[in-house]
């Protein structure tokens, strides 16, 4: 089948969760440190890498289903993996709630595993999402059907000071064209809003759960 969308689409875009950096700070955090153990239980119940998967469910997945024949062991594969993450974050939830209301050791060493646990199995996601599933995209899906996913997925940005530091996430490894190619998608206000506050913003709630 050629093209539907005649090029090739961008690299993923998707936040990439402070899993990463705060698994390790957790597990350092002593059962006490309650001024320590704010912060980051605080960024993991707000963390924009636990959102994104919805769009793709609803709207992705069954156009692809639809249209790749024998190539839907990977659509569903994706699908596995969404299904795992999602357990998976569920889980951190229910242990940041309770580790956020009292710091127990147990409680905050079973987080970091957690936590470890679904570091790595969104890698894995991810390197698989832009290795086979964007050329496929690329190929079934049409640039309106692309765009509605996109749609749908700023849904998700919070409508509060929290945005910033979504935005935020998902450009600090994105390319300047991608992250030119995002910001055209937002509002002018939203735009502009960026630009006089968000990377502040956004640095100071990265460099606060990094340094711990």
């Amino acid at each position: 089948m050629t093209s539907r969308r005649g090029s090739g689409p961008p690299r993923s875009t998707r936040p990439r969760p402070v899993a990463t950096s705060v698994g390790p700070r957790t597990r350092q955090v002593s059962t006490g440190g309650f001024y320590k153990r704010r912060p980051v239980a605080g960024s993991l119940q707000a963390d924009p890498g636990t959102l994104g998967t919805r769009p793709e469910d609803e709207l992705l997945w069954p156009l692809l289903l639809d249209r790749v024949g024998l190539r839907a062991d990977l659509v569903h594969r994706m699908e596995a993996q969404h299904e795992r993450l999602a357990g998976l974050l569920t889980r951190i939830d229910d242990l940041t709630a309770r580790w956020r209301a009292r710091a127990a050791a147990d409680v905050r060493d079973d987080l970091a595993d957690v936590l470890a646990t679904a570091s790595g199995a969104l890698d894995e996601h991810l390197a698989d999402e832009e290795r086979e599933l964007l050329p496929l995209v690329s190929e079934f899906i049409t640039p309106a059907e692309w765009n509605a996913l996109n749609a749908r997925g700023r849904e998700a940005i919070p409508k509060n000071k929290l945005a910033l530091v979504f935005v935020g996430a998902i450009l600090e490894e994105a390319s300047p064209r991608e992250t030119t190619m995002f910001l055209a998608q937002l509002p002018a206000p939203a735009r502009l809003l960026w630009r006089m506050l968000g990377p502040r913003t956004y640095a100071r709630s990265r460099d606060s759960i990094r340094r711990g």
